[in-house]
């Protein structure tokens, strides 16, 4: 009996701390703004016209080193710089154009351009140069930000592309949003890791 209870535990932790890394479904994202549909394991959107496009999900962002993931494959675009397609992180308002106070981590068709949205106003705070994104291509990315030093790592498939320090970080938010520019694109393995 003993050991069987034991078993029970093991799995009870196991399954427990692998929620923490708190993977959101497709299916928790509310469409704004432009053609967003669910198939499977993957968010679309198909609207090539609208130059900011909204699909946001309501997760409480809090804690010192926040994780985000996701994988866009970028489709096809009518934008003169794109495919381009990103997602704000550390949102506090889910429709506004900026997303109130937020980052934008967003690829464009050679730079990861990184902004920082406050006060109604996107200010773009750096450019990441990448090799050139084509329709058709398919990356991960991976943001880690402290909220206490206000340094972010940008990583694209494993690699790091480049760091920022907010000398006045965003400390929390209630929202993330995927975000595109003319660019028909696919967003799949998105998680939110709080530590």
């Amino acid at each position: 009996g003993n050991k069987v209870l034991q078993i029970l535990i093991i799995t009870c932790l196991i399954v427990s701390a692998q929620s923490l890394a708190a993977e959101i479904a497709p299916g928790e994202f509310k469409s704004a703004v432009g053609t967003w549909s669910v198939e499977g394991s993957v968010i679309k959107n198909t609207d090539m016209s609208s130059a900011n496009t909204n699909a946001y999900a309501s997760v409480s962002q809090s804690g010192e080193v926040l994780t985000y993931e996701w994988t866009v494959k970028f489709n096809a675009t009518t934008f003169s710089l794109g495919p381009a397609a990103g997602m704000h992180i550390l949102a506090n308002e889910a429709t506004s154009n900026n997303r109130g106070n937020s980052y934008l981590v967003f690829q464009d068709k050679e730079f990861i351009r990184l902004y920082r949205a406050a006060g109604g106003s996107l200010v773009k705070v750096n450019d990441y140069s990448t090799p050139v994104v084509s329709a058709g291509d398919g990356f991960t990315y991976k943001v880690v930000f402290n909220t206490k030093t206000g340094l972010m790592e940008i990583f694209r498939d494993g690699k790091l592309v480049g760091t920022y320090t907010d000398s006045a970080p965003f400390q929390s938010g209630s929202y993330i949003s995927l975000r595109t520019n003319g660019t028909a694109a696919d967003f799949s393995g998105i998680s939110v890791t709080q530590k």
